[in-house]
């Protein structure tokens, strides 16, 4: 059932077997996925078209590189899913395992514990195939036989739906007639309360609408699923009965705040022809498969380099005709960095929640890797014919961002750490899951979503107590 906070009629003190907070792709899986176990409420504090008031809670301040807070987010019934571009990629293997030269890397779980989850995610995102590896895809459909790389390169994919997913238009009939979901909009989730016999157990929490209407909700479990930087903000702000809110006794909540810095190569002319126009391209094949190229780097050129994880591609900006000549970008993997982190400022918005302070930091690591990674990949372009040297190699000053916020509640194996353990359970709180890019301890180079739903179908699991795949 689809109800609505703002219509007087609707009851907002309410009791589930387990709360999500967030309507996302991560909080719609994990409500269809526990539905048949649970009594679930999934809470949004957006409604079905985005409004003023909801819009303008996303802004906040920004301190070091500069960071749009509000355009990169959604805060409305279907989430990140309704800005979505519909990007799908894999992490690499060595992207969960400890790099003695990144800081705080190294996943608490293995990758196959995220990898075994990667083909029912790929159904969620409509890549019903599942396939990544472009020596799996058929040779017609993705012949490189004119475009070769010496062995420090390997050649990858971006994998697109055949339509991208919006989990909000797929799923509306459904929530609509579920009788073991309920999905309340346009309440936004203020105050976590604790149990105050039992301070690691959350009592209830607040919702609030924007028309000014309170209610309670009481579950047997809660799950965030609100992002990056929406995430941290309700439990550092939650802080009516611990200073340091809640599920912070680690002091990370809100730290190591990462994205995937995207640079373009200086100093070079990439020429432009028919081969590699197919890489700056989405290709859709006559079976409907639809993917663009990119290039990656061999495990052993990361580790003699000690370099962070990337990714090549060529592209045209939309305001480039098709006739110019295509330009070389990277997109890199951002290396755990604890000064790189969220903050809750003095200034309230409309629902009494405080604003965050954004302070998005690179690393010496990071801006290493940009410069080393850039400098070999021109010199490999100009050596293999595909670009001219114009001036200096190395990276642009200029940083884009790619909407990606991860990293603010990490996953550890020690409560020292982080913020969750290895299913995704607040550290603090026995009864608190979060699930999401935040829980990433390192974020690769890939676009975050189709880990998250590894991630989000794994927790699934986990609450569910079975092993049994979940069919959504």
């Amino acid at each position: 059932m689809i109800l609505d906070a703002h219509k007087a009629k609707t009851i907002l003190n309410r009791v589930a077997d387990i709360a999500i907070v967030g309507s996302g792709p991560a909080g719609i899986t994990l409500a269809k996925a526990l539905s048949k176990n649970f009594k679930v409420l999934v809470i949004e504090a957006g409604g079905g078209r985005e409004e003023q008031l909801a819009k303008d809670s996303l802004e906040g301040s920004v301190s070091g590189i500069d960071y749009p807070l509000v355009d990169t987010r959604a805060r409305i019934f279907g989430g990140s899913s309704t800005i979505w571009a519909g990007y799908c990629a894999q992490f690499d293997l060595e992207d969960f395992q400890f790099c003695p030269w990144i800081p705080e890397s190294g996943w608490p779980i293995e990758a196959e514990d995220v990898l075994r989850y990667y083909a029912k995610a790929s159904e969620l995102l409509h890549v019903d195939d599942g396939c990544f590896e472009p020596n799996k895809l058929k040779k017609e459909l993705f012949n490189l036989s004119e475009t070769t790389f010496s062995d420090t390169f390997k050649v990858g994919t971006w994998r697109f739906g055949k339509t991208k997913a919006n989990f909000a238009s797929e799923n509306i009939a459904y929530l609509e007639n579920s009788t073991s979901i309920d999905l309340l909009l346009n309440a936004c989730v203020t105050n976590i309360y604790l149990d105050e016999s039992n301070t690691n157990s959350i009592e209830h929490i607040e919702i609030r609408s924007s028309l000014g209407r309170v209610g309670k909700v009481k579950a047997n479990k809660y799950i965030l699923a609100t992002g990056g930087i929406e995430t941290p903000r309700l439990l550092l702000s939650s802080r009516n009965q611990n200073l340091e809110g809640v599920a912070n006794k680690s002091g990370k909540v809100g730290k190591y705040f990462m994205e995937h810095p995207h640079v373009t190569i200086c100093g070079i002319d990439i020429k432009n022809d028919a081969t590699l126009n197919e890489w700056t391209d989405v290709v859709t094949a006559v079976d409907g498969k639809k993917f663009t190229r990119c290039l990656g780097f061999s495990p052993a050129y990361k580790a003699q380099n000690r370099v962070l994880n990337a990714r090549v591609h060529f592209y045209r900006t939309p305001q480039m005709s098709t006739t110019e000549k295509p330009k070389a970008g990277l997109f890199f993997e951002q290396a755990p960095n604890s000064y790189s982190c969220l903050t809750l400022t003095d200034k309230i918005d409309s629902f009494g929640m405080p604003r965050v302070n954004l302070n998005w930091e690179l690393s010496e690591l990071d801006r290493y890797s940009h410069e080393v990674i850039c400098k070999d990949v021109a010199r490999e372009l100009i050596f293999r014919g595909i670009a001219v040297q114009t001036g200096r190699l190395g990276a642009s000053e200029e940083l884009l961002y790619s909407n990606h916020q991860l990293g603010t509640t990490r996953m550890s194996k020690s409560s020292r750490d982080g913020v969750v353990d290895e299913n995704c359970k607040a550290h603090d709180i026995e009864n608190l899951f979060i699930v999401g890019g935040s829980v990433f301890p390192t974020v690769s180079w890939a676009n975050p979503t189709l880990t998250v739903l590894a991630l989000t179908l794994r927790l699934a699991d986990h609450i569910n107590g079975e092993d049994n795949d979940f069919i959504p």
